[in-house]
């Protein structure tokens, strides 16, 4: 096996991000990511120096285009691991994360004009959370960032004390509330087993 120049850790198949920056107007649209954002790639295999990876594109300004194979060599210094999946590439939308499962929620109630595929949410462990989303890839993504920011915890809490409020406040009809609170502690136990809450140090 041909190995680049440079030490690398890639080998083929594996997912990586590309880094990088373009003065072309239409690049965000080719590669479908913001400019100057990690485009995700495959790679392809090791050369003497370089490293071939393949990307998915798209043509600019054309509605309804399918995704084309592109293959380009790039040096290894460009290329960073890739752990979440990509559409493009038909990758399951699934990512695992210290142990929990995180995917994507599709609201059952269909298109709309602001969502024409679909009204998504991350989900954590199958536990919907955060702002809705476009795309089941953006929603995977949203929900390993509501995992490692707080925002799984916060909405967990926030979920407790409603039931709780309820049940004090005798509004917990049929005792849904109450039922459903072993689970949503249990949850909160786990998320705070792996992510400590951070405490702020005395002034």
């Amino acid at each position: 096996m041909h190995r680049t120049a440079a030490t690398t850790p890639f080998q083929p198949n594996d997912r990586v991000n590309w880094q990088h920056e373009s003065n072309r107007p239409d690049a965000a649209m080719v590669y479908g990511y913001g400019m100057g954002l990690p485009i995700p790639a495959r790679v392809v295999k090791l050369g003497a120096k370089r490293v071939q990876i393949e990307l998915k594109t798209k043509p600019p300004y054309v509605r309804d285009s399918w995704w084309e194979s592109q293959l380009k060599w790039v040096d290894a210094s460009t290329l960073s691991p890739r752990a979440l999946p990509c559409a493009a590439f038909n990758e399951p939308m699934q990512h695992v994360h210290e142990g929990f499962v995180l995917t994507g929620w599709k609201h059952p109630h269909g298109r709309s004009q602001v969502f024409p595929n679909g009204t998504w949410y991350a989900a954590v462990a199958g536990y919907t959370c955060g702002a809705p989303c476009a795309t089941e890839e953006q929603a995977v993504r949203d929900a390993l960032h509501c995992l490692l920011t707080g925002g799984y915890r916060t909405s967990l809490l926030s979920s407790i004390a409603v039931r709780e409020h309820w049940i004090a406040t005798g509004q917990d009809k049929n005792g849904v509330g109450a039922a459903e609170l072993p689970e949503l502690k249990e949850r909160l136990a786990t998320v705070e087993m792996a992510f400590p809450p951070r405490t702020e140090p005395a002034a």
